[in-house]
């Protein structure tokens, strides 16, 4: 059923080609100052300039909170990635990067993603500096962990934002006299 719904999705967004034509889990693997790297890519076209990765969610694949579930799983990682494995062993050009989010849960929604270039940056940082501490970690045979400090998390500004825009909505509700509006005509 979520096979069925998804290429019905797909094929509604003009993009029925998606997992019917190139190869699917494709292994890339390649050497870099001496480390071996690797990643598997769930689709890449023939032409190797669309990767397409496929997830799976029991959350909401709504497009207003895929910001958030694509920094939190490290999507442009993973895409930055598979660019340096691409470029390593194809050739250099500019590729698309696609991550299809579908839900598990019936109607079985799905949203597709594409990586954008601000994104793409963001991603190759991270994996820079990732690639940097395990070259060092390696080097070195020494593997830090957390600090042995008692930590204090921020408090994350976007969910303070909500809880004051919801005072301020109920603040709003309780100075709102309660009246119909044949009782606010009849007042005059």
């Amino acid at each position: 059923r979520m096979v069925k719904a998804a290429c019905e999705q797909l094929d509604g967004r003009g993009l029925s080609a998606l997992f019917k034509v190139g190869d699917g889990e494709v292994v890339l693997a390649w050497e870099d100052r001496g480390m071996w790297l690797r990643q598997m890519v769930d689709w890449l076209t023939p032409d190797r300039d669309i990767f397409v990765d496929f997830k799976t969610t029991d959350m909401s694949a709504a497009p207003f909170g895929l910001g958030r579930m694509m920094v939190n799983a490290g999507w442009p990682i993973q895409a930055a990635m598979g660019e340096w494995g691409l470029n390593k062993l194809v050739g250099f050009k500019r590729r698309r990067f696609l991550f299809v989010v579908q839900e598990t849960d019936h109607p079985y929604c799905l949203s597709v993603v594409e990586m954008s270039e601000a994104a793409m940056t963001m991603g190759r940082k991270q994996l820079n500096a990732a690639f940097s501490v395990w070259m060092r970690c390696v080097a070195s045979d020494r593997w830090p962990g957390y600090p042995l400090d008692i930590v204090m998390p921020e408090y994350p500004g976007w969910h303070e934002s909500q809880w004051l825009e919801r005072e301020i909505h109920d603040a709003a509700a309780e100075r709102t006299p309660n009246i119909s509006y044949a009782d606010a005509l009849q007042a005059g």
